[in-house]
């Protein structure tokens, strides 16, 4: 949530990652995937840039395209595997160096 907040950002999140959102975060716009909501799918095409955190979202037709998107996730193989990356990164450490406004290593 500190990432969302910093970076003024909605969260949208797969079913596999509804139990690690907070039900009250504000930044929370719901699901996106097969049984999702418009506010998630619109979230995520209405972003300049889609940050994927820990996920393997298996539902290409739902990522939009066009815009620039970054993927961090500890499994190396699933960085990529689902849409095209501008960057990625399997460092654990990713979400803190973003928040401290450092590249991570």
């Amino acid at each position: 949530m500190a990432l969302a907040e910093t970076l003024k950002s909605p969260i949208v999140h797969a079913l596999g990652g509804k139990e690690h959102v907070d039900y009250d975060n504000p930044y929370d716009v719901g699901l996106t995937g097969f049984i999702g909501f418009s506010s998630g799918y619109a979230a995520m095409h209405a972003c300049d840039v889609l940050l994927m955190l820990g996920t393997d979202f298996p539902y290409k037709q739902f990522l939009p395209q066009g815009v620039r998107t970054a993927q961090v996730d500890i499994r190396a193989e699933n960085l990529g595997r689902r849409t095209r990356l501008d960057r990625c990164n399997t460092s654990v450490t990713s979400g803190t160096s973003l928040l401290k406004g450092r590249r991570p290593s």
